[in-house]
């Protein structure tokens, strides 16, 4: 009787709601698009991207399906796409023309940028097709549906796509089998003549009347895609969210969770089911703000989710959020106007309850309506990342309830599903079920030892009734939990804690080694390892020597200061209390219950942070506190506006009502305890602390000497924060060694420049002394956190620098060599500061650069080179050019002024006959020896090249002359024989 019952009553709900006729979301849109009289083109021509959004991107690979719906309207917003976790991109979309099955327009897929973009990355294409109205008038026409069938497979031919995605709303009972014969025509057709094609289906998120005949169409169709959203629209006579993930009201009770037990129930694999969620949320006009509120009608207005973000109105701050936690949904109250208005949107917490959800039912994967409505925010993509990737790991505690009715709302009927908690590293698992109202004898939990539903269960197992078990324990790191209700009679459902037993190594965290001195921006890669557990979170820090001292660029979100420097940095401004430094930053006013010196630091690059710093409180007071303000939106304030304080109190002991470790968090200058934990913290002792904190989850952890010490989740995080401040009362506080590291992927770009918005922007003072490092920190899924490792970096983005290129010696540069010998000297001076010089090359041409004389050859020591040729003539001009090569390997080149050789001699000189007479070596640095045949050398005479006596010689043996005393140069020599004389030039080195 109870079964017949309860199947009279769905009929009856089922028909009486199934009369209201709605507009949907998609067709809202595209007539208002529509009506605006611009096609694709135009939006892909006239969008003005945002800044490349700052993902954290990651070396996941997608395992579930990501279906993203890309109207016409969000052309050129494709840049901000994160193409490697898109699987499947629908363009929005061919408009069928019933009548005829052309299309009314296609929105310029042909030509669409979005499409090519997509296709090179890899993204299955599927063009979706729209048809809102007239069904009859199609399926009545064998001739409309094969010229659409015949249009839509040259359209995805012509442009390399492979997918068609139906989107048919308005169709009632009686379309049934004429859909069913459509989509059966279709399939087949674009199959054959498109190899590996997909047909998907867009799903109605209730489907009142029975339209889909799911086991004929399961050989035919590949995806069906629940449009999980306007469940309450914008003619709802109450307020709700858009995509109840359970059940919201009292009396209309449809959800997430109901229409995926419905569809599977109604037979559609598992694997094939997409769930599709709204980038989008809807904003009424209401009487009051109640929850849920009544509207006023016609009011209602969609807001996509980077409005919100943007909050350029002031409508969507943190004090008019709220949450509905009975449907894990996100609302607004605000006034517009003087009018009062609710808006419900998922946001990022939100979101990622729905893909856990997801997760948990095992189904295909997820959709979005629609791509670009985010337009840069990275939020979405970073939930993607987290779950529906091999990336995806399950914490290793948590709390478990029915995932049909959800924490608050009883379960529905027929429910059956079952799913794996198998944390990386657990040991074994101790499960607490806290609560327990499932129909007795009807309806079962199921909870299985191991990772299937095949293993044995829990002792007890299956759980009906009331009385919930005691606590027990897994023999094994899994445990399977399984839950079916019949069709009749629900109730609460269940509540359970889990908490995984690891063995507790720490994680190890390296930093790759990267030879080669840095001269731009640079990949750098990280070896991190989880022994016994898997890794939760990588972080880094990267830090640049300006000369002095090392610091990091606060405005790339790190943070490096040893306070040793003997007096605080321009960094840092103090806003109350007696601060200085010397070995370490230290503030001393005793009687000061609230000081403060804060610093700039932008906290919203990557999703988590690492607050890391030396800490001691001491004094001689008896309620003494220190700790640190983290996310803070406004430094000046009491209570730094907007952030989380991290307080520690050692003399908690005679403070009744405060423990030694508190967490607050602030909320308009407001301080709210959110943790009041007992712990060892003693005045005079310096402890290593450590904060992280996840501006996505809210997870707050705090660590003292590395041991996690206290941790809280905020439901509705801080997202950004612009400052950190340290905070005392009535204490001494001394602060050392603080580091912030931001959240990593296995590899990070390090940006190296002398750019304000760079990590390294400095180079190496010298050779010897690096100017970049990076430091890298890991935390596993057992909340240990490994030791510091750091890599110093050698940077130099500047080539070398030369002073002169002489031709000639050292301190003159010749542009005349008058000839004995055609040989050229150059001496110059070049030197790089950084890295230093570490080769030269030398070249003659016949202009400054060419090598047509001499081509490039080393130097083989020092900074000047000298070179005799057959290549020279007399009386042109050559240039000496040098190459200048640094240990970064950079390069500079500067060439001489130009010299020439010429035939006439020096005045006062007379011409001279160079017959059966040698000198040798030339150049020479100690020596001239000079061999003549047949001749008595008289006397010996050198002169500068520009005709000056420097020196002569007329006693001794004139046939090997000391020249060590000259300088280096040119020189001509005058050898008298007798009545003769003779002139060479020679080169003294």
């Amino acid at each position: 009787m109870k079964n017949a019952f309860i199947a009279i009553f769905f009929c009856y709900s089922f028909y009486s709601v199934g009369q209201v006729h709605y507009t949907s979301i998609q067709q809202e849109q595209l007539e208002y698009y529509n009506s605006l009289g611009k096609d694709g083109v135009y939006y892909e021509e006239n969008h003005v991207p945002r800044a490349t959004p700052l993902y954290d991107r990651a070396t996941c690979n997608t395992n579930k399906v990501v279906f993203g719906w890309h109207p016409y309207w969000s052309n050129g917003k494709e840049n901000n796409y994160q193409w490697d976790l898109l699987t499947d991109l629908s363009y929005f979309s061919y408009e069928l023309n019933p009548s005829t099955g052309n299309a009314n327009s296609t929105h310029s897929f042909s030509t669409a940028n979005v499409v090519t973009e997509a296709l090179n990355h890899g993204v299955r294409v599927n063009l979706c097709v729209t048809l809102f109205s007239d069904h009859t008038t199609f399926f009545n026409s064998p001739t409309a549906q094969q010229t659409f069938i015949t249009n839509v497979i040259t359209l995805l031919q012509n442009r390399g796509a492979t997918g068609v995605n139906l989107d048919f709303e308005g169709m009632t009972a009686s379309h049934k089998t004429p859909f069913k014969n459509f989509v059966a025509n279709l399939s087949t057709q674009l199959k054959t003549a498109i190899p590996n094609a997909q047909l998907s289906v867009a799903l109605y998120a209730v489907e009142w009347s029975s339209i889909f005949d799911v086991p004929s169409l399961n050989q035919y169709i590949d995806l069906y895609c629940i449009m999980g959203y306007d469940y309450y629209y914008s003619g709802s006579s109450t307020t709700g969210p858009s995509d109840p993930l359970f059940h919201f009201g009292s009396t209309y009770n449809y959800s997430h969770s109901k229409s995926v037990t419905y569809y599977l129930n109604l037979g559609v694999p598992k694997e094939k089911l997409v769930l599709a969620l709204p980038y989008y949320g809807r904003s009424w006009q209401v009487t009051g703000f109640p929850l849920p509120a009544s509207t006023v009608s016609g009011t209602a207005v969609s807001v996509v989710y980077s409005t919100v973000k943007d909050n350029a109105n002031g409508y969507y701050s943190t004090a008019n959020r709220n949450f509905a936690a009975d449907t894990r949904s996100t609302y607004y109250n605000y006034y517009s106007g003087g009018n009062p208005r609710q808006c419900f949107i998922t946001e990022e917490n939100d979101m990622r309850e729905r893909l856990d959800f997801i997760r948990k039912r095992d189904i295909g994967g997820m959709g979005m309506w629609a791509l670009g409505f985010d337009d840069g925010y990275p939020d979405f993509w970073n939930a993607i990342s987290d779950y529906m990737t091999d990336c995806y790991q399950v914490p290793c505690s948590g709390t478990l309830y029915d995932i049909g009715g959800g924490p608050n709302k009883p379960y529905y009927d027929k429910e059956n599903y079952s799913y794996t908690i198998a944390p990386a590293g657990a040991s074994n698992i101790t499960i607490d079920i806290q609560s327990m109202d499932i129909e007795q004898g009807y309806d079962y939990l199921y909870i299985y030892d191991g990772t299937s539903t095949g293993a044995p269960q829990v002792p007890g197992s299956p759980f009906t009734g009331t009385n919930a078990p005691a606590a027990f324990t897994t023999t094994g790191g899994a445990f399977t939990l399984k839950f079916t209700s019949d069709g009749a009679t629900t109730a609460q459902g269940f509540k359970l804690n889990y908490t995984c037993n690891v063995v507790l190594d720490d994680p190890i965290s390296l930093v790759n080694a990267n030879p080669g001195w840095k001269t731009e921006d640079f990949e750098q890669t990280f070896d991190d390892s989880a022994p016994n557990s898997s890794l939760k979170k990588n972080f880094y820090n990267v830090a640049d020597f300006d000369g002095t001292e090392w610091r990091s660029n606060a405005t790339r979100g790190f943070f490096t200061e040893d306070f040793n420097d003997g007096s605080i940095h321009s960094d840092w401004t103090i806003e109350n209390g007696t601060w200085s430094e010397g070995t370490n930053l230290k503030q001393t006013n005793e009687s000061e219950g609230n000081t403060n010196i804060y610093a700039s630091l932008t906290q919203s690059l990557s999703n988590t942070h690492i607050y890391a710093w030396k800490g001691k409180i001491s004094g001689s007071g008896t309620n003494r506190r220190a700790g640190i303000h983290i996310f803070s939106d406004d430094p000046t304030a009491e209570n730094r506006g907007n952030s989380y304080l991290v307080y520690f109190r050692p003399d908690a002991a005679s403070n009744p009502g405060n423990e030694e470790i508190q967490i607050y968090k602030v909320e308009n200058d407001v301080l709210s305890l959110k943790v009041n934990l007992s712990y060892t913290v003693l005045a005079n002792t310096w402890y290593n602390y450590k904060v992280i904190f996840d501006r996505i989850t809210g997870e707050l952890l705090v660590y003292v000497n590395d041991e996690l010490a206290a941790s809280w989740t905020d439901p509705t995080p801080i997202a950004t924060g612009d400052y950190i401040s340290f905070r005392s009362g009535n204490c001494t506080y001394e602060i050392d060694n603080l580091r912030v590291y931001r959240s990593r992927f296995p590899q990070v770009d390090v940006l190296v420049g002398p750019a304000a918005t760079n990590d390294m922007r400095y180079q190496n003072p010298s050779p010897t002394q690096a100017a970049g490092l990076v430091r890298t920190l890991s935390t596993n899924t057992a909340n240990r956190i490994s030791e510091v490792d750091s890599l110093l970096f050698n940077v130099d983005w500047t080539a070398p620098v030369f002073d002169f290129v002489n031709d000639g010696d050292l301190n003159t540069d010749l542009d005349t060599i008058y000839v004995g010998l055609l040989t050229a000297s150059s001496f110059w001076n070049a030197d790089d500061p950084n890295s230093g010089v570490s080769n030269f090359e030398y070249a003659i041409g016949t202009s400054p650069g060419s090598d047509d004389i001499i081509n490039w050859s080393p130097v083989l020591g020092g900074q000047s080179a000298t070179i005799s040729s057959g290549n020279f003539v007399l009386d042109e001009l050559y240039f000496f050019t040098i190459r200048a090569v640094n240990g970064a390997g950079l390069v500079e080149e500067s060439s001489s002024d130009g010299f020439r050789f010429m035939a006439s001699e020096p005045s006062g000189l007379s011409s001279f006959d160079a017959e059966n007479i040698f000198i040798y070596p030339n150049p020479t640095r100690d020596y001239l020896n000079i061999s003549i045949q047949n001749e008595i050398i008289t006397g010996v005479e050198i002169y500068s090249a520009d005709g000056k006596l420097v020196k002569k010689y007329e006693e001794g043996d004139l046939t090997k002359l000391n020249v060590q005393h000259l300088t280096a140069g040119n020189y001509i020599i005058s050898i008298k024989m007798n009545e003769k004389v003779l002139k060479f030039q020679w080169i003294k080195m």
